[in-house]
């Protein structure tokens, strides 16, 4: 007898262990799925129908290449001999018939387990099922591709109990969401007890049941919040409306409520205020209508009655107070006192900062203020003139300060005079240096002059500094302001350096 002993047991179907198991053994979802795929693909799955006795298998295992066995009779449902590409395609379609039992399982079990259909789709279960059966019928009648159609069949049959069932659970939520938000409590718990029924621990339908059960408490704080807010209670209102989201902090339209009130207590506050200013308005009381107004505006900015309150409070109490100051700068600068005048405008816009004459004169005497202080600077000052950079500046301040078209005869006359001054610095004046031939001469504002007996060079006048070097001699330094007619300015290096 040969060494090589082959057992060959019949295929048993596939379908109908998941159920059966899922009945049985709750527990197990993706641990069953597991087992159950296994075995399909192994081929040797025991295989339980709707009848809880295990099938009964239909033929004695075959050993291969033992001579004395009998031989076998080949049948419908029996081993068969095959040639080599046949048994191929027999071995594939079985193989498929098992991947499309498995993922009949799989579907099969993910419904079971997310809803319960015994209610609502009884009889598109059960005509699944029969599909299935039919399929595991074929599947041992060795006729695969057939099992393979009906387990697909089946399939999608429980693929559409499942997206129905997806479609009825939303619907549930949904409207249980809505009733809520309608403060309708009956309506809310019909459609999250269905979603309940259909898939139950539904995180979702359980806090919408127990809001259901808050719901009544809710509905009575904003009955109280809009009592108050007839009577005008608004920090009641604020406080009932506190009350409903402490009691259901998922409350439809609470913050708009809230914000709503806000909004009443606010006008009805604006309304008080501005009876309030306007009454001490007539009373000539302005520091209180100012804060009543002000305080309005706080509330409301730019409220145009307030803003209009607030006008009213200037003419009547500021009013004189403003014209005084005016006045008041109007002589100051008359008298050319720009400063003066400038600081009684800024004490003007203090009072109202809006006022337009104000603004215009404090900007008109700044601006002559200044010019005035750079004009006395440049007539204290005028040797520095003598730098071109300094000398430029100075002409343009002249030709700026001709274009304020101002009746002042102190500063026409300080104009006058230092545009006399720039002027005459602008005349160079001939200046003589005498040296010794072996002195270098530098002079500032000018460069190097070298060496030489004398030199005449034409200066504008203003201050200069001359500086002579020698080998073997400290070096000399002379300041000197050039003037018309001035005397020669002799630079030479005398002291010798020590060896």
């Amino acid at each position: 007898m040969s060494d090589d002993v082959i057992i060959r047991p019949t295929p048993p179907p596939l379908s109908h262990m998941a159920e059966q198991q899922h009945r049985t053994i709750p527990w197990a979802r993706y641990a069953g799925l597991g087992l159950v795929t296994v075995l399909a693909l192994s081929g040797v799955l025991w295989v339980f129908s709707l009848d809880p006795s295990p099938p009964t298998l239909q033929s004695q295992p075959t050993i291969i290449g033992d001579d004395t066995a009998p031989a076998r009779t080949p049948s419908a449902a029996g081993e068969r001999q095959r040639p080599p590409i046949d048994a191929l395609t027999f071995e594939r379609q079985r193989e498929a018939a098992q991947a499309a039992a498995a993922t009949f399982i799989e579907a099969q079990i993910a419904l079971t387990e997310d809803f319960e259909i015994d209610h609502w789709a009884q009889a598109a279960y059960r005509d699944a099922n029969q599909l299935a059966k039919q399929g595991d019928q074929a599947f041992l009648e060795e006729r695969f591709e057939d099992a393979s159609t009906f387990y697909d069949q089946a399939l999608q049959g429980v693929e559409a109990l499942h997206a129905q069932a997806d479609a009825r659970l939303d619907e549930y939520l949904t409207t249980g969401k809505q009733a809520l938000d309608n403060r309708q409590a009956d309506d809310a718990g019909r459609a999250f007890a269905d979603a309940l029924r259909l898939q139950p621990g539904n995180k979702a339908a359980q806090h919408g049941t127990e809001r259901v059960a808050r719901l009544p408490s809710v509905i009575e704080s904003l009955r109280n919040a809009r009592n108050h807010e007839l009577a005008e209670r608004w920090a009641d209102a604020l406080a009932s409306y506190d009350a409903a989201a402490a009691i259901d902090p998922d409350t439809a339209g609470l913050d708009a409520l809230r914000q709503r009130t806000a909004e009443l207590r606010d006008d009805a506050v604006v309304r008080k205020k501005l009876s309030d200013g306007f009454a001490a308005l007539d009373g000539r009381r302005f520091a209180e209508a100012k804060k009543a107004f002000n305080a309005v505006l706080a509330i409301r900015p730019g409220n145009d009655v307030a803003a209009g309150g607030l006008q009213q409070v200037a003419q009547k109490s500021e009013l004189g107070l403003i014209a005084s100051k005016q006045l008041s700068a109007e002589a100051a600068a008359a008298e050319e006192r720009w400063k003066d005048a400038q600081t009684l405008y800024e004490e003007v816009l203090a009072i109202d900062a809006n006022i337009e004459f104000a603004k215009l004169g404090r900007s008109r005497m700044a601006q002559l203020a200044d010019m005035q202080d750079v004009l006395q600077r440049i007539r204290d000052e005028p040797d520095k003139l003598s730098s071109a950079k300094l000398y430029g500046e100075a002409r343009e301040i002249i030709a700026e300060a001709r274009t304020l078209d101002v009746q002042a005869p102190a500063f026409s006359a300080l104009l006058a005079a230092v545009s006399n001054l720039v002027d005459s610095y602008g005349r160079p004046v001939a200046v003589t240096l005498l040296s010794d031939t072996q002195t270098e001469v530098l002079l500032s504002s000018i460069g190097k002059l070298g060496r030489f007996d004398n030199k005449t060079l034409e200066l504008r006048p203003g201050e200069y500094t001359v500086v002579g070097s020698q080998d073997g001699c400290r070096d000399v330094r002379h300041n000197f302001v050039v003037r018309p007619n001035m005397q020669p300015i002799t630079i030479r290096c005398n002291e010798v350096l020590s060896p």
